[in-house]
């Protein structure tokens, strides 16, 4: 999806095709994924990961990701390989 393979991506694919080509741009040739015309991505530190929302503005919520969906719906690749 972030190489611009999705056919007909909605406004939400679409944005987040965009951010994602400039980050990846960007940090190939500077060493930072911050762009032009997005927002600035700071460091995590110890008591702030700096989450945000590729495709959309503002931070993402420390804990507003479903965990239970990794390992389960999808697994991981010792689970896969039987590691």
């Amino acid at each position: 999806m972030q190489f611009g393979t999705v056919p007909s991506p909605t406004t939400a694919q679409a944005s987040l095709i965009k951010e994602m080509q400039a980050r990846y741009s960007s940090f190939l040739h500077t060493g930072s994924p911050n762009a032009a015309g997005f927002a600035t991505w700071n460091v995590a530190g110890t008591s702030n990961v700096n989450a945000i929302n590729l495709g959309a503005p503002g931070l993402a919520t420390v804990g507003a990701c479903n965990v239970s969906y990794w390992g389960n719906f999808v697994q991981y690749d010792y689970q896969v390989f039987g590691l």
